[in-house]
């Protein structure tokens, strides 16, 4: 499935959204500053100078490897992060954890959205017969997202972990979302937290975000 770029259902084409930008640019504008403004004051009050900085730094880093688009086949909004600074790898969860306060902290819905692709590609409703007992390691490679079980990197105990800790943030700030978690993807949690709950006390020899294997987390 071809997914385009969301702004494609509100504009007809590039330079009818080109002449929504031009047109409504002070408002834009103002609308921006406002933002910079209100940011750097909390990220300063928290941290001070060099974390409000710093912060802002890693807001355009997290933002500018996301593509919002639109599922024609079920009729709503995915969300992509690309990994960047390596191999390019789509929506990898140990990416994705490490990004998810800064969309906790901003508007939630936006992690709701990057983790469906997740949650749809692991209940084989993509083209992937996906046939893991945890959490997936990635998607594929960017834009195409068609990754095989046996091609994943997988992390099994930390990228599950991941998974729920995400869920139940979400949930914290949307707890409507929990009927339609419920009723799409029940089987699959709780097949994910059996896995969790089998692994402990201590897991197995398994890859980690360090690129090592690791008996101890």
């Amino acid at each position: 499935l071809m997914m385009k770029a969301y702004w494609t259902q509100l504009y007809p084409n590039i330079l009818a959204l080109m002449d929504k930008a031009w047109s409504d640019y002070p408002s834009l504008l103002q609308e921006a500053t406002q933002f910079d403004v209100e940011f750097f004051d909390k990220m300063t009050t928290a941290g001070g100078d060099k974390y409000s900085t710093l912060t802002a730094l890693s807001f355009r880093q997290v933002m500018g490897g996301t593509k919002l688009v639109w599922n024609s086949q079920n009729s709503s909004i995915w969300y992509f992060m690309k990994e960047i600074s390596s191999d390019g790898d789509v929506s990898t969860m140990d990416v994705i954890f490490p990004a998810s306060p800064f969309f906790l902290f901003y508007d939630a819905t936006l992690l709701q959205y990057l983790l469906l692709p997740i949650l749809e590609y692991s209940m084989n409703h993509t083209n992937v017969l996906y046939n893991l007992p945890w959490c997936p390691h990635h998607l594929g490679t960017w834009p195409i997202s068609n990754l095989r079980p046996d091609q994943q990197e997988n992390m099994p105990v930390e990228e599950t972990a991941g998974m729920m800790i995400m869920l139940a943030a979400i949930l914290q700030q949307n707890p409507d979302w929990i009927d339609f978690l419920v009723s799409n993807y029940w089987t699959l949690l709780h097949n994910w937290g059996e896995y969790l709950l089998s692994s402990l006390p201590d897991p197995e020899n398994q890859l980690c975000t360090r690129r090592a294997p690791s008996s101890s987390f």
